[in-house]
């Protein structure tokens, strides 16, 4: 009787039963995740800095009076806005609440200026993000801790 464990030149195992299976292995450099890291550290910082200029330069505004009487006071005293009513052409909306806002005169936008200043924060945060790609994250971190103390 032939057995598979006997016979010459005949194994169990031979090559038409071995199954091949890849093993895929990722080399990571080290400095990958800190790379990481430092770039989300810098873009919450941007963040934050771009949340304190829509304050300052009135781009968000989310005041809204408490009281009916205080919205009568508002209404009459003409502190509220609505967008297109200053335009030589009918302005259409669907909802008032699209283009009604409780901005009086002192509280409008300027976003003339809330331009400039979020430039000068997109132009730093771009040599930031070079240097973070580019040198040693020790060397970037000094820069990412510059910006956040700045």
């Amino acid at each position: 009787m032939c057995n598979d464990f006997t016979t010459p030149g005949i194994n169990k195992y031979s090559q038409k039963n071995t199954v091949v299976v890849p093993v895929v292995t990722e080399i990571t450099d080290p400095t990958e995740n800190q790379r990481k890291y430092l770039n989300r550290r810098a873009f919450a910082i941007l963040w934050d800095r771009q949340s304190a200029l829509r304050q300052q330069y009135k781009i968000t505004f989310d005041y809204k009076p408490k009281t009916a009487k205080e919205a009568l006071k508002r209404i009459q005293d003409g502190l509220f806005t609505i967008e297109g009513a200053d335009k030589k052409d009918d302005v259409k909306f669907y909802y008032i609440e699209d283009a009604f806002t409780w901005r009086g005169p002192d509280d409008q936008p300027d976003r003339i200026g809330f331009d400039a200043a979020n430039k000068k924060l997109l132009d730093e945060i771009k040599k930031i993000t070079d240097a973070i790609e580019i040198l040693d994250p020790k060397d970037a971190l000094v820069l990412v801790q510059a910006f956040e103390a700045a």
